[in-house]
């Protein structure tokens, strides 16, 4: 895991002329989303304090967990960058204990403003996913040499932006077929 500080990052987002990180959009007006389909019950994390069902939401996530790390693998590059799109990296240090942890250990507080660069199958990019569907965590997962942008949401959707939609959308519907979510749409907007 490496740390990129700000000016870097800058520049790594000028090299992404199809997205504007101040709006978090496409500048193509292009865009991908991956979500639950119309019939699956729509429970979120923040449902579970008003007696939503816990199962239900694991359930949920579990699924984008493993459709998150079978898209990662069908990139074609080694590292990944994590921006934050907030202003800390983590809003509930108890909600993510071990989020918290793993930043801490690097020495990355809440207010760095840069990014962090690191293998697409690290821990860290698991857990922020987790922490993210928990209103927890706000950040992009970049791929810049592919040029490709993946937003998860705590409304359990992943907005996915890339200079290259089309072939982007064709890795997303081998992704499914492979991990046999039938439960999953992809939406374009």
């Amino acid at each position: 895991m490496n740390i990129i500080n700000a000016k870097e990052l800058e520049n790594i987002e000028g090299q992404l002329d199809f997205y504007n990180f101040d709006e978090l959009s496409s500048l193509k007006k292009k865009q991908l989303m991956v979500k639950f389909n119309d019939e699956v019950r729509p429970v979120i994390y923040s449902d579970l304090q008003f007696d939503g069902n816990r199962k239900e939401y694991e359930d949920k996530e579990k699924i984008l967990l493993l459709f998150l790390t079978n898209l990662f693998k069908k990139i074609d590059e080694i590292s990944c960058i994590i921006k934050k799109y907030n202003e800390k990296w983590v809003v509930n240090n108890e909600i993510s204990p071990e989020l918290t942890n793993v930043l801490t250990e690097q020495l990355i507080s809440n207010r760095f403003r840069g990014g962090i660069c690191t293998v697409k199958d690290d821990l860290i990019i698991d857990l922020f996913i987790r922490s993210v569907f928990k209103y927890n965590s706000f950040v992009q997962f970049i791929f810049k040499e592919n040029q490709i942008i993946i937003s998860p949401s705590d409304h359990l959707d992943i907005f996915i932006d890339s200079g290259d939609i089309d072939n982007l959308e064709s890795k997303i519907l081998e992704v499914f077929s492979v991990c046999g979510q039938d439960n999953l749409v992809l939406v374009k907007k």
